[in-house]
């Protein structure tokens, strides 16, 4: 894949139009237009915008792709960094969604252990309910929607990065 196809497979992934990408760069519609067409390249300052962007790194932009993929292959084009931030994104949430559990759990405790005084008792249930429904609305107010579409899609990675992940996988699954 071509510079050119990958800058507008990755424009029209964001929803950007040629326009908005160009007063993004501060450049113009027209050379959005030579760049995508394979009639010219940006310069280093550009490309580096680019990748910021696109949040991907220049190595991707810059490299043909030599795979047995082609441009016709559909999906939603993963970086590293993206991957990173939705699975600290997703640790988060199970983290929250975990703590608000064990806390309404818990509620069972003070329960069981204040018989005579049903002041202590109830107070204590009380706290551990609310405590584990704000970390179940902290949870869900802390995932992130930029993530939502990696969800909805087939992901695309890097070749590279998807070696890296497939040995980090293999080498977990042996621990196991």
């Amino acid at each position: 894949m071509s510079f050119g196809e990958k800058l507008f497979k990755l424009r029209k992934e964001k929803g950007l139009s040629q326009e908005t990408l160009a007063e993004q760069l501060g450049t113009t519609r027209q050379a959005i237009s030579k760049w995508e067409n394979n009639q010219g390249f940006p310069e280093t300052e550009k490309l580096l915008l680019l990748s910021n962007i696109f949040e991907v790194s220049t190595d991707f932009l810059l490299k043909d792709e030599k795979t047995i993929r082609d441009s016709e292959e559909r999906g939603y084009y993963v970086s590293k960094e993206m991957a990173t931030g939705f699975i600290a994104n997703q640790k988060k949430l199970c983290c929250c969604i975990g703590v608000g559990a064990m806390f309404i759990v818990l509620a069972g405790i003070p329960y069981t252990m204040f018989h005579d005084n049903t002041v202590w008792r109830y107070l204590g249930m009380a706290v551990c309910f609310v405590l584990g429904i704000i970390s179940f609305v902290i949870g869900m107010f802390s995932e992130r929607q930029e993530y939502n579409i990696l969800t909805q899609e087939p992901l695309l990675f890097d070749y590279e990065y998807m070696k890296e992940l497939t040995s980090e996988y293999n080498s977990k699954r042996k621990n196991m």
